[in-house]
């Protein structure tokens, strides 16, 4: 499933307000920009979706509305200071890595 990047204009036509007012109400609000919160919210997904199933990397990007792989990687090591290359790396051996996408397999189930 891909996940479409909300698009901020939208937001702010279901609000029934500017865009400008929206942002500034947000950072009022939360302390972050729409953009930024949005884009925290995502990288928790992809982390989450990189520790706990199989999925390639260009596939996490795209099922979570990441333009690019680079894309992924460059956020996700600004904020985990790490790409998730190396978390996966570190995470599984690469023994387990490669089992694991031969057969589709989910990283907690045992292997024997």
């Amino acid at each position: 499933m891909t996940l479409e990047p909300l698009q901020i204009k939208c937001v702010a036509r279901e609000a029934g307000t500017s865009i400008r007012q929206l942002e500034r109400k947000f950072v009022t609000t939360t302390g972050f920009t729409p953009k930024a919160d949005y884009l925290e919210e995502r990288l928790e997904q992809v982390h989450a979706i990189v520790r706990f199933t199989n999925l390639t990397l260009p596939e996490v990007a795209l099922c979570r509305g990441i333009g690019s792989y680079a894309t992924l990687s460059h956020n996700h090591k600004q904020r985990y200071r790490r790409t998730p290359a190396c978390e996966c790396a570190q995470m599984y051996p690469l023994e387990v890595r490669s089992l694991m996408r031969r057969r589709r397999l989910r990283p907690f189930v045992r292997f024997q």
